[in-house]
């Protein structure tokens, strides 16, 4: 959009606004037609949609209280590690955490 002012833009908003012709955009300022096309269908364009984080995943508190649980873990005498416990009080599948002790490294 270099060269475009904002008085252009504003005609260019309000003529579409209004529902003028092609032929009137293209006259109501001192650009190429492809350049006001271009800024016609960049008006209209949809707002793209926020990324959605899938219920899945683990937050990164989570993660954070998963592996304080493992290094607790280690530290004990016994060295066993009690992941039904630990699933049960992230309100996770034992599987979802194991994978993220694989996928982060997380060893315990």
């Amino acid at each position: 959009m270099a060269g475009w002012t904002r008085c252009e833009r504003e005609r260019i908003e309000q003529l579409v606004a209004e529902g003028a012709p092609a032929w009137m955009l293209f006259r109501a300022v001192p650009h190429s037609r492809h350049a006001v096309r271009r800024y016609v269908l960049r008006l209209k364009r949809v707002p793209e949609p926020p990324p959605v984080r899938s219920p899945l995943r683990l937050s990164l508190a989570e993660r954070e209280e998963i592996s304080r649980g493992l290094a607790r873990d280690q530290q004990q005498p016994s060295g066993r590690t009690c992941a039904p416990w630990r699933a049960t009080t992230n309100r996770r599948g034992t599987s979802s955490l194991l994978r993220n002790r694989l996928r982060f490294g997380i060893r315990g």
